[in-house]
């Protein structure tokens, strides 16, 4: 097709439809993406929150003295700031296992605690969690024995 030059030249209508129809497209896609992108962002965003959070937490935990938490008896709170965002519930919840028993177990025995902590938190109508574990050393008790229901006293 030839072009005309001078006063008259200029793009054909349909040279501009399909010039249109490309730029809806493209923007299209990255209108799409970028809204990915934004989900993706508060998601990461609540989980380094929670991360956060739960070492803070199992921070604390670890400089208290350990007589305070039983092991095998789950511990659960709150956060004094809300993960999400928008302010919904968000706790956390502290269990506390012995392993590598010595031979023979008894109170008075010493173990390796392992605690796990689960920061959880409400996001929309999911639940969210993330989970942190450690280890310290640790003394049985008469009270882990009675709590454990597994673990038996030498006679």
């Amino acid at each position: 097709m030839k072009r005309r030059r001078g006063p008259q030249s200029g793009y054909t209508l349909l040279e501009v439809l399909v010039a249109t129809t490309i730029m809806a497209v493209a923007v299209t896609a990255l209108v799409s993406n970028l809204t990915g992108s934004l989900r993706n962002l508060s998601r990461l965003t609540e989980q380094d929150r929670a991360s956060l959070l739960a070492k803070r937490k199992l921070e604390e935990i670890l400089v208290q003295p350990a007589e305070l938490f039983l092991r095998f008896t789950p511990v659960e709170g709150t956060f004094e700031q809300p993960i999400p965002s928008d302010g919904g519930k968000s706790g956390w919840r502290l269990v506390i296992i012995p392993t590598e028993l010595p031979d023979p177990v008894g109170p008075g025995s010493v173990v390796l605690d392992r605690l796990e902590l689960e920061a959880w938190w409400m996001s929309g109508s999911k639940r969210r969690t993330y989970s942190i574990v450690t280890y310290r050393r640790g003394i049985l008790t008469e009270a882990d024995f009675l709590a454990s229901g597994g673990l038996r006293a030498p006679l």
